[in-house]
């Protein structure tokens, strides 16, 4: 739960299972199923309440920045088409929610007298919390959603997709007409192939050496081996940079950030704010064309409050300034870019 608050979603489907999936005499007492959730409740508040309450008097939030900046809660839209995921991401996060709603249409339709099995209760619990994760995601997720958003529902479909097949071959073995046999034969064999195959097209690339982890982490070994010990350095998606190059790094897009941060950007103080940090080099990654084939005089850096939705200021950066430019690779799949470094010219920060 600390490591994915999405989770929460999960712990609702459970409880929804508790009150709507009795197993036995027993399990059928509501009064006894409304008591396990609430101490299920109870488990999930004593790891939750520390955190939050930590952020709350640390930062003055309960919620972390990077929630707050990605979620536009109360506010719905239709967010789906904003999503940053490859093809092969629509198509694992699609296979979840697929997966999910059979799922459910199989446990509590026709087919609901089949035997039951352990995992029954749990998988369905699965598959409710992952159609509220990702339909809050579509309504309320507005910005930077990757597919480490949805890797809950990787983890689903591990599941579900064998708990469905073997409600399948159960459902199979009842059933007389050859046609129907045959039909649902079929249907197992293609999902059994073809779902390892979208996550084998996903986890796995023949060619590493032109990608964006690996460009990140061969850029901050050279910013630890080459740049001064009172380097301070300025970047967006700064994970990479941060881990490995020894040197502070202040984060621009702002999920590892501070509310302050967003508070600058919101009274158009951004360089005010990377003086103070004592920001005195920049990186970027995912430029343009003419700072990728070096045809460039200046390279301007616009920042921008996603808790505002504004702009706070802007970077302008020499070709000059340049110290590090990596080697050609392709940031989103398709685009060729380069990570480059600049130094900081006294100025440019104003004063």
């Amino acid at each position: 739960m600390l490591a994915r608050l999405d989770s929460l979603f999960w712990i609702t489907g459970m409880f929804a299972i508790l009150v709507l999936m009795p197993r036995n005499g027993c399990d059928g007492r509501i009064g006894l199923r409304l008591r396990k959730a609430f101490w299920i409740g109870s488990a999930c508040a004593a790891v939750l309440t520390p955190y939050l309450v930590s952020n709350f008097l640390t930062h003055g939030h309960f919620m972390p920045i990077s929630g707050a900046l990605k979620s536009s809660f109360p506010k719905p839209g239709y967010n789906a088409p904003g999503f940053s995921l490859l093809p092969d991401d629509r198509a694992l996060l699609l296979l979840a929610v697929l997966l999910s709603a059979a799922c459910l249409l199989w446990e509590f339709g026709p087919w609901h007298g089949l035997p039951g099995w352990p995992l029954r209760g749990p998988a369905c619990a699965m598959a409710i919390g992952v159609l509220m994760h990702v339909g809050y995601a579509v309504l309320f997720m507005k910005w930077a959603v990757f597919s480490w958003h949805f890797v809950l529902e990787r983890f689903a479909v591990c599941l579900l997709l064998v708990a469905l097949l073997n409600r399948m071959i159960l459902e199979n073995q009842r059933i007389s007409g050859f046609a129907q046999r045959w039909a649902i034969g079929a249907l197992v064999t293609v999902l059994a192939v073809a779902a390892p195959l979208v996550v084998y097209e996903r986890e796995w690339r023949a060619d590493l050496s032109r990608s964006w982890r690996l460009t990140g982490y061969e850029a901050a070994k050279w910013a630890k081996a080459n740049l001064p010990a009172d380097a301070v350095i300025a970047m967006t998606d700064a994970g990479n940079m941060g881990f490995h190059s020894g040197r502070p790094v202040v984060n621009l897009d702002g999920l590892v950030n501070s509310f302050e941060y967003q508070d600058a950007l919101k009274e158009g103080r951004f360089l005010e704010f990377l003086r103070g940090s004592g920001v005195n080099y920049f990186a970027q990654h995912a430029v343009g064309p003419d700072v990728t084939n070096g045809d460039y005089e200046s390279y301007t850096f616009r920042s921008f409050s996603h808790l505002y939705d504004r702009f706070g200021g802007d970077l302008r950066l020499d070709r000059s300034g340049e110290v590090y430019r990596s080697p050609p690779y392709y940031y989103d799949g398709t685009n060729q870019t380069v990570l480059v470094i600049w130094r900081i010219a006294h100025g440019d920060l104003g004063h």
